[in-house]
């Protein structure tokens, strides 16, 4: 006899494949700027808190607006080392700016948006409230530091501040007090108004500005193999694997040269390039003797041995790459077609400790450089423009410094595309599981599943399991909650 199911769960099936299948993702995301406002030296007590406009100009009166704006509250919660991209976004009804540029500036003192009443509620050319006088008319700006906007075709204007987020002081001055937008102000314009009316958060809807986020799951990998090669008389046949620095030198006084040497994580080739946003080398040096001079990081074209210092030398020296084979160059056989230039970070101390950064992706999607760099590891090489006096140079952190904490000890932070996860079929089985297939995921970033019994501006989303997929996609199933008619279902990938 042929078996049929009940007529309730036909029903029941039916309503689930006719139902909404959601997804969601963290992975990019548009936070609205909701506090803005802008100046106007040519009326210097009024507040424009209540405008749609957000405006930049410069006249040929030499009169000036610059614009005021809070980040998102949403943006200034997230971890910093979690966000790839954060672009400030402002839409221009029509680019008037006569080929000046746009640049956007932290704010050294907070500001009042106001609403636009007289007298004035918030910030004017004048004040930064309504009554607090600005340390210099127009606002309080950081002037050394600043981007600059790009126009896009959908007449957004984008201003990239993804490394602020990780600047302390610069994060700091963001989060506390805000940004400022100023067109180029010099020369003053013999005639006409160079400028850009931007849409304000009180503005038509589409046109409201915002902060576009794409998130990255990072993960960092400790480098535990590094040395440094010495060229100095009685020290280029000496291995220094045990040291606990990795130094960067460059000497007046008889032109030797130190350059540092190491290996990145093994875990690293077993990443596809494509899934990498950013791949950065954090290098920490307790007191930087560099000057003005980059320390830069090649590729190398031959595997070294770190060593362990001992004599006669079991690892590389400034003549060897690992004590007996020599170098086809001495200081190191590296490929000199892909420098990357390390970046300095803030001054942290007394003693100018700081980080240096190296980003590496785009050379990990370069065939080539890649092998080099998984293969052979890579080498650090300070300018070595031979100075009039004194001894430029950068003692880096070694692995073997036991003495610090990992957070300052060499490593590699990789960042890793936040995927969009997708419920690509849902069913029901006859035993009343609800059985999801979901696709568009990564084997690196958790998921979580999420359920509801209805879809209402008001609803709420129980969550079901936290789940890392081993694939780029897998089957999941749970039984329909008992006296749950109907479910519906949204995966959320969680860097």
């Amino acid at each position: 006899m042929k078996k049929t199911r009940p007529q309730n769960l036909r029903w029941l099936i039916a309503l689930l494949a006719s139902l909404l299948i959601t997804h969601a993702s963290l992975a990019a995301m548009n936070l609205p700027i909701v506090a803005d406002t802008y100046l106007d030296s040519a009326a210097p007590a009024q507040n424009f808190g209540g405008s749609s406009s957000v405006k930049v100009l410069i006249s040929s009166d030499g009169s000036a607006c610059r614009g005021l704006f809070r980040l998102p509250d949403e943006l200034i919660a997230l971890d910093p080392e979690k966000i790839a991209q954060a672009n400030v976004c402002f839409f221009v009804f029509k680019n008037q700016t006569a080929g000046r540029t746009i640049r956007l500036f932290p704010l050294l003192q907070s500001f009042t948006p106001g609403t636009g009443q007289d007298p004035a509620d918030g910030t004017t050319w004048e004040t930064c409230d309504g009554t607090t006088t600005w340390a210099t008319p127009g606002g309080d700006f950081d002037t050394n530091v600043f981007v600059t906007g790009h126009f896009g075709t959908d007449k957004f204007c984008r201003w990239d501040i993804t490394e602020w987020l990780t600047h302390p002081t610069i994060r700091s001055n963001l989060v506390t007090h805000g940004a400022l937008l100023q067109i180029e102000e010099t020369p003053i314009p013999e005639s006409g108004t160079p400028r850009a009316p931007f849409t304000s958060s009180r503005g038509a809807l589409a046109e409201r500005p915002y902060v576009a986020v794409t998130l990255a799951a990072p993960q960092t990998l400790p480098i535990t193999n590094d040395t440094y090669m010495d060229s100095r008389a009685g020290s280029e046949d000496k291995n220094f694997g045990s040291d606990r620095v990795i130094k960067t030198v460059i000497n007046a006084s008889d032109g030797s040269i130190c350059r540092g040497l190491f290996q990145l994580p093994p875990e690293l080739a077993t990443y596809d390039p494509a899934e990498i946003l950013s791949a950065k080398v954090w290098l920490y040096v307790w007191s930087d003797k560099t000057d003005e001079r980059d320390v830069t990081l090649y590729p190398l074209s031959r595997p070294f041995v770190p060593g362990t210092g001992q004599t006669p030398a079991n690892g590389a020296t400034w003549n060897t790459a690992d004590g007996t084979n020599a170098w086809a160059t001495p200081g190191g056989d590296f490929d000199t077609r892909y420098p990357v230039v390390g970046v300095k970070g803030e001054i942290l101390g007394v003693d100018h400790d700081r980080f240096f950064t190296w980003e590496l992706a785009p050379l990990l999607t370069n065939e080539t450089a890649r092998a080099q760099l998984l293969n052979n590891g890579a080498l650090l090489q300070i300018d070595e423009t031979l100075p009039a006096s004194g001894m430029p140079r950068a003692p880096f952190t070694s692995a073997d410094d036991s003495g610090y904490a990992a957070l300052y000890r060499p490593r590699l932070v990789v960042q890793f595309a936040v995927p969009t996860p997708q419920i690509q079929q849902m069913t029901m089985t006859e035993n009343q599981e609800v059985a999801l297939v979901i696709g568009e995921t990564s084997s690196r970033i958790p998921l979580r599943i999420e359920r509801t019994p209805e879809l209402s501006p008001t609803n709420v989303w129980t969550v079901v399991t936290n789940v890392t997929p081993g694939s780029a996609g897998f089957e999941w199933s749970e039984p329909l909650p008992p006296g749950w008619p109907r479910a519906f279902y949204r995966v959320i990938a969680e860097p």
